[in-house]
């Protein structure tokens, strides 16, 4: 049979997941005679049907309180009808209350607690003063399926209803899915308990009278009687808050992975907690500047978020208020580019803190050679007269606006260029040519924080600040790896390093970029 195949297959089950089902089998009904001495029939048979259900339900595996819903099934009905039955009541009747984080579960327990903050308002003021979670304490209730909370006839009778609900056409009448009778149930108990619950002042207090709330519904039919009652939920607003709580969770969710990738983005860029969050504040920053719809969009399980091209300026401008970042300028829209590495016309948060980290900590030779790439504006990997030239106006614009020195002037200093470096006019610049004249520009040096430098070597550290060195730069230590940085194919001979600089790099220090981020206003 098809019990019989997957217990010749347990041994395939992880460790772990073996571990967790034999750490829970002397738990399982530790005062019930046929379980007790956690050896003999019933405790087998208890292990190789949960065994089994994790091979059966590799997404779901085991969780706890599985342990009871099987030994009470186990008490009735035999080991395949016990997984059939496990089957049915985890992948269908309660779809969604063991799966992974529990998301089916914490939809009910927060629907449950707004109803007794919109019901008992005074209950709910109750346990908050006392410190008491409502969730925290009937969470059983839900995942062990009243197994525990009410007599073993009544849970029982629970479990026939929810069965009968899910399956037969009466589920179709919103407000009574097996779910909803269970979240019926729950309600009925906290107020069968409320007056019990006002009185107690601790949360132990709480927890005993949740406990012992099940134990007097004898009658599953009075108990069912109760939970009928049209005054205690609509569908309508069931529906609406499942969907609430359910948006909720998801974001929740989303956030934890979220928080998990920029810590590891965080040791590459070799940043501490505090400074991502500073880069994330002026990202989020950002992305408020943009109606929600345009700017992030939910998925099943994660959200999202990207920045467009006219969002960029003011998020640099967050970040230096030393340089004029304006919109719409050659120079922004040259640095948007390079960033997007994925070419998609949005900056990701990894792509916006990775081009941070090469404009605000790399060395002096990862910059210029920033610099570099914003002003190859054909992609050759060599400057032409004419790019130098538009570019330097570019960049003398945005810096200095009405400012700025005659294009003739720039261009004057192109042509003195082009004859210190005996080119023709045809002729272009390398990686070395163009450092050193980018070097004599203040405006260029503003805006890639080249001021103070006059040389440019490759064990140069970035601006120096009083912060722990970097055990591992992320960021590109010589134009080559650069290059491949931001995802070009290279030769090694390209852009050579003089021999002379070809020692080894001293440790990265971070530049000066957390102290200009902290003083930032919401």
């Amino acid at each position: 049979s098809y019990y019989l195949q997957l217990l010749q297959n347990v041994d395939d089950l992880h460790v772990d997941m073996v571990k967790q089902i034999e750490q829970d089998l002397p738990r399982t009904f530790p005062r019930h005679p046929l379980f007790k001495k956690n050896t003999g029939t019933y405790v087998e048979k208890l292990s190789r049907v949960l065994k089994s259900y994790a091979l059966r339900n590799v997404e779901v595996g085991y969780c706890q309180s599985m342990n009871f819903l099987c030994g009470l099934m186990l008490l009735l009905m035999d080991e395949h009808q016990a997984l059939m039955t496990m089957a049915n009541l985890v992948e269908s009747t309660l779809q969604g209350f063991y799966e992974a984080h529990l998301k089916g579960l914490h939809v009910e327990l927060r629907v449950l607690s707004h109803w007794v903050d919109r019901r008992i308002p005074k209950l709910a003021e109750h346990l908050t003063s006392v410190h008491a979670q409502l969730t925290v304490f009937v969470v059983q209730w839900f995942i062990c399926a009243w197994t525990g909370t009410l007599p073993t006839e009544t849970a029982l009778c629970c479990w026939d209803a929810a069965f009968a609900l899910q399956a037969s056409s009466i589920q179709s009448s919103p407000g009574w899915g097996a779910k909803d009778f269970f979240l019926r149930i729950a309600a009925v108990l906290v107020l069968s308990c409320k007056d019990e619950l006002l009185e107690a002042h601790s949360p132990g207090e709480v927890y005993r009278v949740l406990k012992e709330a099940g134990q007097k519904w004898i009658d599953p039919r009075k108990l069912f009687k109760e939970a009928a009652q049209k005054r205690l939920f609509s569908a309508k607003v069931l529906g609406e808050l499942r969907e609430k709580y359910g948006r909720e969770i998801d974001d929740e969710l989303s956030g934890r992975g979220r928080f998990k990738r920029e810590a590891q983005l965080g040791r590459r860029l070799g940043w501490n907690k505090d400074q991502m969050q500073k880069v994330r504040s002026v990202f989020d920053y950002g992305l408020s500047q943009k109606e929600k719809a345009s700017s992030s969009w939910h998925t099943r399980t994660r959200t999202v978020s990207v920045i467009a091209y006219d969002q960029l300026p003011t998020m640099l401008q967050r970040i230096d208020d030393k340089v004029p970042w304006r919109e719409d300028t050659v120079l922004v829209d040259r640095l948007f580019r390079i960033f997007n590495r994925q070419g998609d016309d949005v900056l990701s948060f990894e792509e916006f803190a990775s081009g941070m980290a090469i404009l605000h900590s790399g060395t002096l030779l990862d910059r210029c050679y920033l610099c570099f790439r914003c002003f190859d504006l054909d992609g050759t990997h060599s400057i032409a007269a004419d790019e130098l030239e538009h570019m330097l106006i570019a960049t003398h614009r945005m810096v200095y606006g009405d400012n700025m020195c005659s294009p003739a002037g720039i261009r004057g200093s192109v042509l003195r260029a082009w004859a210190k470096f005996d080119l023709r006019k045809e002729e272009r610049l390398g990686l070395e040519s163009f450092k050193q004249i980018i070097l004599e520009d203040p405006a260029v040096c503003a805006v890639f924080r080249l001021e103070k430098e006059t040389t440019l070597k490759p064990e140069d550290s970035a601006m120096q600040a009083q912060t722990e060195p970097l055990a591992v730069p992320m960021v590109p230590a010589s134009p080559i790896q650069a290059k491949k940085w931001l995802g070009e194919v290279v030769s090694e001979d390209e852009f050579a390093v003089p021999e002379d600089t070809s020692k080894k790099q001293t440790p990265l220090v971070l530049s000066e970029f957390v102290p200009q981020i902290l003083p930032l206003s919401d």
